[in-house]
């Protein structure tokens, strides 16, 4: 077989590397003319075996146009910019993620190196336009950041969108009045403020704060909800219900109710309060797993756990891991990647004991249960400030310092984070599966960072907005 000339057997194992290898993007206008001549250049002062380390410059090149794809502009209510994030999770109808491939290459194409994108955080110096508060994730590869910009009256919500698993993002978010976002609190104020976001399906999200804010078009339009009291604490959605915690409205102190609505199509409908024969004090926390919602707070001596079904219409009441603790609140829920329902406690209880009955009480504790919260299992720690369980046996938690993977019964370890030497300070963990979850590190506010890993928390990356 003839050989052919040295330009036509380049420009084919160019073309090899940019289409068979099923990169998903086109090959920008030019680009093999520019590479070939470029190549034509190092042919004149390389040897001819210097050709396969050309192709392999090629790959990298390539692997750099999937990773940030071209912006395709602004309107007047959204502007799309790329990130450097973990890839995107191919994704079952059940939203469960599948393990990465890549697509295997041609026979007749040359090896080519791919390599492993390095995310760096972003520089620390001036506040950053966008600083990160609050992220909600419905799927692997779909959520939301609310964070704050600058705007005429201090800083504003700012909402960004991802649908492909931070590849892309799109600024999203006016008032239906067309006026500006709502903004967001500083440390001495509350007010009309929004300072969480939480989104039940891809069109029907929350805002909320000191004021409460609906979408039913995800997130391109917001419209202020008065039928709430101001000063929301929590608020959970899943399967058509939605659930907040918010100031009663016939209290003149920090006494709160638990509300219910539901959602879809047509938006949110009307708030309901349910009745659970007592007033909530202190901070009390709110999860839903399925149309179950579960709500902790202390309550005398020792904390209670309320199971909510059927809309609000049946209450049931458990005892809960914590001891009562009015100085700090009554501990934080965490609803695992697999459904398990985690709280870590200001004050706990001993360690795997059945808490049907008070045990002595200790410091901190970090408690799961897989049975409705019918019976709680843990470990005893020191300081615990946040907690986002992975699995039935697996937690991340911050003692406001650094990260810790703790494992039920076995030595805790230290994941990778992304700059190892800092101070890792998460006021929000929080796991959409058993492998990928979110964090916000916030060890001072101008420099918060929103942190994502895809291998079941053991490393952590920056989400770059």
């Amino acid at each position: 077989m003839s050989q052919q000339p040295p330009d036509e057997e380049f420009e084919r194992r160019l073309r090899d590397v940019f289409h068979p290898r099923g990169l998903g993007v086109p090959v920008p206008p030019g680009a093999l003319d520019r590479i070939h001549a470029g190549a034509r250049r190092r042919q004149q002062r390389r040897s001819a075996g210097a050709v396969l380390s050309a192709v392999a410059v090629i790959g990298v090149v390539a692997t750099s146009i999937a990773l940030r794809p071209e912006s395709h502009g602004a309107t007047v209510t959204a502007g799309q910019h790329t990130s450097t994030p973990s890839p995107p999770v191919a994704q079952s109808s059940s939203l469960s993620p599948s393990p990465s491939r890549r697509p295997s290459a041609s026979a007749s194409a040359p090896p080519v190196v791919v390599p492993t994108p390095v995310v760096s955080p972003p520089t620390v110096g001036a506040p950053a336009s966008f600083q990160p508060l609050s992220v909600s994730a419905i799927g692997p590869n779909v959520y939301w950041v609310l964070g704050s910009t600058p705007c005429a009256t201090g800083r504003c919500a700012a909402i960004e969108h991802t649908s492909d698993a931070g590849v892309t993002f799109t600024r999203v978010g006016r008032t239906s009045s067309g006026g500006d976002m709502p903004r967001v609190p500083t440390a001495a104020e509350n007010g009309t403020t929004v300072r969480d976001v939480r989104f039940g399906d891809a069109q029907n999200g929350w805002l909320y704060g000191g004021a409460l804010y609906a979408t039913h078009d995800g997130g391109s339009t917001w419209t202020v909800d008065s039928s709430l009291p101001n000063d929301v604490l929590d608020v959970a959605a899943e399967s058509g219900n939605v659930w907040a915690v918010a100031l009663r409205a016939d209290s003149s102190g920090e006494l709160y109710g638990l509300y219910h609505a539901t959602y879809g199509s047509g938006g949110t409908s009307g708030w309901s309060q349910v009745q659970l024969g007592t007033t909530l004090v202190g901070q009390p926390s709110l999860a839903v797993i399925k149309k179950t919602a579960y709500l902790v707070e202390g309550a005398g001596a020792q904390q209670i756990t309320y199971v909510i079904t059927n809309g609000g219409a049946s209450t049931a009441v458990q005892p809960g891991p914590c001891s009562a603790t009015p100085t700090l609140g009554s501990g934080q829920l965490s609803v695992a990647g697999d459904g398990s329902l985690w709280a870590w406690c200001t004050a706990g209880r001993d360690n795997g004991v059945d808490l049907s009955s008070a045990g002595p009480v200790h410091d901190s504790g970090v408690y799961v249960s897989t049975d409705g919260a019918a019976h709680w299992h843990g470990v005893i720690r020191p300081t615990t400030t946040s907690v986002g369980g992975i699995d039935s046996s697996r937690a991340i938690v911050s003692d406001g310092a650094g990260l810790t993977m703790v494992p039920l019964g076995q030595p805790e370890t230290t994941p990778t984070v992304p700059d190892s030497g800092a101070q890792t300070n998460a006021r929000f963990i929080g796991f959409t599966t058993t492998k990928i979850g979110f964090l916000i590190d916030d060890p001072v506010a101008a420099s918060a960072e929103l942190w994502r890993t895809t291998d079941g928390g053991q490393t952590w990356a920056v989400v770059t907005l």
